[in-house]
């Protein structure tokens, strides 16, 4: 049996590229919806706090309408931008990768994520009525700020390794790729972020 330190999942937080060319090499759809669950309900519990719907609604609630919702969300991030960045590899930089290899690496970019939800899911467990609302103390807003900011920035970093790695081109370009996703994800996201607090507060 092969030991768990050289799996996919444990070698993407020390050896990001190795872990995505083995996972390219085997199976890229190895985690990736998975992955991108753990992003999009990352992105609604953030949201359901931003909003403070705590002050509204049970909990119970909000976690529920949360699950529901990341499938959606989870299914349009990695199929529909996705194809996004598919298309900028492709057209743009003239990379070589199937878009099922960007949809890998754009999935596994997400693994950061694992620790900001763990923080989602420790607030549940110890102040279930205070999670998803808005904290307006200093120390209590850096926190969330922290662990919401660093996992993302690390997801970036991640990216860029992981299109580097799939598209086989340069980093200069695979920076050119993620420069312009971020940018088109910028626009979907302000829209996504209405969105989902309009759907949220409804659903519940």
């Amino acid at each position: 049996m092969a030991d768990n330190a050289d799996t996919p999942f444990f070698l993407i937080w020390k050896q990001p590229k190795i872990a995505v060319r083995k996972v390219l090499n085997t199976n890229p759809q190895h985690l990736t919806f998975p992955f991108a669950f753990v992003n999009a309900l990352d992105f609604l519990f953030y949201q359901a706090n931003q909003e403070s719907l705590g002050l509204f609604l049970h909990y119970g609630i909000i976690v529920l309408s949360c699950l529901l919702l990341a499938v959606f969300y989870a299914f349009f991030w990695l199929y529909i931008l996705g194809f996004l960045l598919f298309l900028i590899t492709k057209l743009c930089f003239q990379g070589k990768a199937p878009f099922a290899h960007i949809r890998s690496a754009l999935a596994w970019s997400s693994a950061p994520q694992l620790i900001s939800l763990s923080v989602w899911l420790a607030l549940l467990v110890f102040s279930p009525d205070y999670a998803f609302v808005r904290m307006v103390t200093l120390p209590s807003s850096i926190f969330l700020g922290f662990i919401m900011i660093v996992p993302k920035i690390w997801s970036e970093v991640l990216l860029i390794m992981n299109l580097q790695e799939a598209a086989e081109y340069s980093l200069s370009r695979a920076i050119g790729s993620w420069a312009i996703f971020f940018t088109l994800s910028l626009v979907v996201s302000f829209f996504f972020v209405r969105l989902g607090s309009y759907t949220l507060t409804f659903m519940s």
